[in-house]
């Protein structure tokens, strides 16, 4: 199988699609296309001819030409944090407290300080003092713009 651009035979392998992959050419491959491109097997037989215009946009590189109308890819933005925000993540994140023999993040020790307390446990105040100092530690690592200036 080859393409036929400009005059020139070009080997290659292709899929038709929506999008037009055509994989192997060489690296000289006079890209980017215009114009016909026509798709034929080895004993010469017509499979397909495309237009270079028909497609939104087409990449070239490592012997693989695609024309495609498919828009470009948008790198996703990465949302960025208030502090208030990562403390908030960190809270319900990071295990930093330990309890009982296991890490809890702050978050997870909210919840069972509630239920100390509803049971009016002294286990209520130990769990609040550790809670009290978690958070300190969170807001230390992600202050408030105000106080890290």
């Amino acid at each position: 199988m080859y393409i036929a651009y400009n005059g020139t035979n070009y080997p290659c392998q292709c899929r038709p699609s929506a999008t037009m992959v055509y994989r192997g050419l060489p690296d000289d491959f006079p890209a980017p296309v215009s114009g016909e491109i026509t798709l034929c097997a080895d004993d010469d037989f017509v499979m397909r001819t495309d237009k270079a215009e028909d497609y939104l946009r087409q990449t070239f590189g490592g012997g693989v030409l695609t024309l495609t109308n498919e828009p470009e890819p948008v790198e996703p933005v990465t949302p960025v944090l208030t502090p208030a925000q990562q403390r908030e993540e960190a809270y319900n994140t990071q295990p930093i407290i330990e309890w009982d023999g296991e890490l809890l993040t702050v978050t997870q020790a909210a919840q069972k300080w509630q239920y100390y307390a509803a049971e009016g446990s002294a286990r209520a105040d130990e769990l609040q003092a550790l809670i009290a100092a978690a958070k300190q530690t969170i807001r230390e690592q992600y202050p408030d713009e105000e106080a890290a200036e």
